[in-house]
């Protein structure tokens, strides 16, 4: 993309050349200054790219060549054109050129997901950290956007994008329980952004990052929640499955949801 700016893209060919963005599982313990808000001492449990070709049928499938990872309902929901893609983006911010397109096309309807990619876990303490974007355009109808689940055999613990128009904003449905940021941070459309997740369901606490190169000389802490009403203690997938709001109109035009790495790590 043409807004990085110099010094960005020196930092990332240097993050990729020593490994720090590197496809496929990091054999090492730690945090990284690629996810700065990963815990000491944490155990890298899964690092991907999204580089590996899908299956395009709706079939529960590996994805061959990822690291454990599964889709299932690809293309199953919506009209023509609508599913989950590699597409090179070369501006892509960490694992470029390829990322996951999750293809809303028109016609979309509200209530499903163009498809989902996941990964079986089980732990009770969990550090996620991915890099997301969302297209310009995007219009809806339909306030509530999921971009990413934490499956824990309950109502789950639910990351959406709130609002109809830009600026977004981003919050949790815990099990049934809204959690607002403590501060609100506007999501805008066609901008990277890097998501840092850090849940502790035995310690019933909550904490994530969201960061913009452009504009944030630093991850912006935007909850800090304690007292967390999780229904379970351990945490069974971790779901990219971005679904299209509950209610309200089809998709009125060609659009999607852009992943570009996810990491994830358990202490």
């Amino acid at each position: 993309m043409a807004r990085w700016s110099d010094s960005l893209s020196v930092w990332l060919g240097t993050a990729l050349a020593t490994g720090i963005g590197s496809w496929g599982c990091i054999p090492h313990t730690g945090h990284s200054s690629a996810w700065p808000n990963e815990p000491a001492g944490a155990t890298v449990f899964n690092d991907w790219g999204f580089d590996q070709q899908l299956p395009p049928t709706a079939a529960d499938q590996r994805i061959p060549g990822s690291p454990g990872w599964n889709v299932i309902y690809n293309a199953a929901a919506g009209s023509v054109g609508s599913g989950v893609f590699l597409v090179r983006e070369p501006g892509a911010p960490f694992s470029r050129p390829n990322v996951y397109r999750f293809m809303f096309a028109q016609g979309f309807p509200a209530g499903v997901g163009p498809g989902n990619v996941y990964h079986a876990i089980s732990t009770s303490r969990v550090y996620v950290a991915f890099w997301w974007r969302i297209s310009n355009p995007w219009t809806t109808t339909t306030a509530a956007q999921k971009v990413l689940y934490l499956m824990d055999g309950a109502s789950n613990i639910v990351l959406d994008m709130q609002s109809s128009n830009d600026p977004f904003y981003i919050r949790w449905v815990i099990d049934g329980t809204e959690y607002l940021g403590d501060l609100t941070y506007d999501i805008h459309r066609g901008t990277w952004y890097r998501f840092e997740i850090l849940a502790d369901l035995g310690a019933k606490t909550m904490k994530w990052w969201i960061y913009d190169p452009l504009v944030d000389a630093a991850p912006v802490l935007i909850g800090n929640k304690t007292g967390v009403a999780y229904a379970t203690r351990s945490i069974k997938e971790v779901a990219v499955n971005p679904t299209y709001g509950g209610d309200g109109s089809p998709a009125i035009q060609d659009q999607f949801f852009e992943y570009d790495h996810i990491h994830i790590s358990t202490w």
